[in-house]
């Protein structure tokens, strides 16, 4: 079952769009100060995990940045992967390309759609 321990969160704001179905999903940070969005690109950075469900653009939210915190999984993960973000902000296991953000590391694991544990540690881009 997954969990959360020793969080680091930040207050932000929902982006130009509602994040009501993105919690425990990657986003990162709008051209907007304090503002968030889904990760889009796979691979792409992410300033944390939404640990809550805005309705609308400009709502308040809190973002994990670091810590051990649930993740909706993209695809199965199994503890120990490395992991990156997928098109819709799920963690998936990294790709062996040189332009993707490593983002942590699986802890407890989940098969698709479901919530792993991942040790939030970003490590910068993976090498090939």
């Amino acid at each position: 079952m997954a969990f959360e321990a020793g969080l680091q969160t930040f207050p932000a704001e929902s982006g130009e769009l509602a994040l009501s179905a993105s919690q425990y999903k990657f986003v990162q940070q709008s051209a907007t100060a304090s503002k968030v969005l889904l990760v889009a690109t796979a691979g792409d950075r992410a300033d944390g995990v939404l640990q809550d469900a805005p309705l609308a653009a400009g709502n308040a939210c809190l973002v994990a940045g670091g810590g051990i915190t649930k993740v909706v999984a993209g695809m199965t993960l199994t503890p120990g992967q490395l992991i990156e973000s997928d098109t819709s902000g799920r963690a998936v296991t990294a790709a062996a390309a040189s332009t993707h953000h490593l983002l942590g590391r699986v802890v407890e694991g989940a098969t698709v759609g479901l919530l792993a544990s991942i040790i939030l540690d970003y490590q910068g881009r993976n090498s090939p």
